[in-house]
């Protein structure tokens, strides 16, 4: 599939579930020629106890999703949104303009997996509501994406995650007084912060730069509290990295 597909974990109704969905999609949606959201909903032959797909079910999610998505997006008549999992199904979310078609063609998929119930539906959402209400990430979710991802290029160089070393962060903020504030609150959480935010940037920025010992296998744990602080005062946590040791 093309577009930049990523997925994170949520809770839904109180249930853990996972989220699938291209989050290229956001930079033009709403597409007007896809005024309606539809949903096929898959109920899971074997869930774990969570409600989660489990991997003995996996490669007949896959083939499931391999015969629906290119059926109902067809040529262009249909735009695959993305999909969730938990409390035992999986729903696949696609914009579309001709409801008639999309029971159709989802129909037909089907039709080779008598195994599995499934149901349909579809309305409205000239908006894209679901797209971004439901489906699209948070702001920390985002930074959840974003730590996954450094990761997964650190382990593509051969790291070992377990292993600490310094990693560096920083905050940008637009005023002074938060700058001061955040470089003073990293401090006393254990950071040397390498540099305060006192001296704007060539774009009048205040950033503030900072380094602590950590183990990037935990870092949603370092640095989700960090985000949290900088939206707080004002400022947008601008990343992390470290080096791969030796």
């Amino acid at each position: 599939m093309n577009g930049n597909w990523e997925f994170y974990p949520v809770r839904v109704e109180g249930k853990p579930a996972s989220i699938f969905l291209d989050l290229s999609l956001s930079a033009d949606a709403p597409l007007k020629a896809y005024p309606i959201v539809a949903f096929l909903r898959l109920m899971l032959q074997a869930p774990r106890p969570d409600g989660l797909a489990a991997q003995e079910e996996f490669e007949a999610l896959v083939a499931v999703e391999d015969a629906l998505i290119p059926r109902i997006v067809g040529e262009e008549d249909a735009v695959y949104a993305g999909r969730s999992t938990g409390r035992g199904m999986r729903d696949f979310f696609f914009y579309i303009n001709d409801p008639d078609r999309f029971e159709r063609e989802a129909a037909a998929a089907m039709a080779s997996f008598d195994a599995y119930r499934f149901e349909v539906g579809s309305r409205d959402d000239e908006q894209w509501g679901v797209y971004f209400d439901f489906l699209f990430p948070t702001p920390i979710d985002t930074q959840r994406i974003l730590n996954r991802q450094v990761c997964d290029r650190l382990r593509d160089h051969g790291d070992d995650l377990g292993v600490a070393r310094p990693v560096d962060h920083a905050v940008i903020f637009t005023e002074l007084e938060p700058s001061q504030v955040f470089a003073d609150w990293a401090a006393s959480e254990g950071f040397t912060v390498t540099q305060t935010g006192e001296e704007p940037d060539d774009q009048d920025r205040h950033v503030v730069l900072f380094v602590r010992d950590d183990v990037p296998a935990e870092i949603d744990l370092v640095v989700l509290p960090l985000f949290e602080k900088a939206t707080e005062l004002g400022g947008i946590y601008d990343g992390w990295g470290c080096s791969v040791p030796d």
